[in-house]
């Protein structure tokens, strides 16, 4: 990776499980172990195909998401550190 591995993109399944990376079961352990804020958690769990894409940061990680049904959650981790 150009910035020396401090980017994680995660791809959602959604209905088109085509180019999937991750069930969300597997997103959910990634952001256990990267020690998520319950609040930011809920911001991603509630976000909406029409919210467009939504940010939070927690612990030095910023998230980048958008979630659409047919793509699923698509997920950009960057570590601010």
């Amino acid at each position: 990776m150009d910035d020396g591995g401090r980017t994680v993109t995660v791809n959602g399944i959604g209905k088109d499980e085509m180019g999937a990376s991750l069930r969300m079961e597997q997103t959910d352990c990634l952001l256990e172990k990267l020690n998520v804020s319950s609040a930011v958690k809920k911001h991603m769990e509630t976000t909406r195909a029409l919210d467009g894409q939504q940010t939070d940061e927690w612990d030095g990680i910023k998230a980048r998401w958008t979630y659409h049904p047919d793509d699923g959650l698509n997920l950009i981790l960057q570590d601010t550190h």
